[in-house]
């Protein structure tokens, strides 16, 4: 009686532990999960110049940036227009 008593009690502490095991793998992995930044944002990129024919551009560095900054430059050169002046907002926009 005392036995079976035990047994169950070491068979109830083991299945703990392998849940506790199980549980922080799944945390460990699930933190190891890359997420890409990039899903969709063609999509939105090629339904917002097919709808107003401007260019959207999401900063993703510094060599990225300067040609950003060089097209804003180009754009700014001229007399702005209204269409100008979205196309500068739009690629100043710092939010994907």
């Amino acid at each position: 009686m005392l036995s079976q008593r035990l047994a169950r009690l070491a068979e109830k502490d083991l299945v703990q532990h392998k849940t506790g095991y199980i549980l922080v793998l799944l945390v460990l992995l699930t933190g190891c999960a890359t997420v890409d930044q990039l899903a969709g944002f063609s999509d939105v990129s090629a339904a917002v110049e097919a709808r107003s024919g401007k260019r959207v551009v999401w900063h993703l560095g510094p060599e990225l940036d300067v040609g950003v900054a060089e097209a804003v430059r180009v754009l700014l050169q001229d007399t702005l227009t209204a269409d100008g002046a979205i196309q500068v907002a739009l690629l100043n926009n710092r939010n994907p």
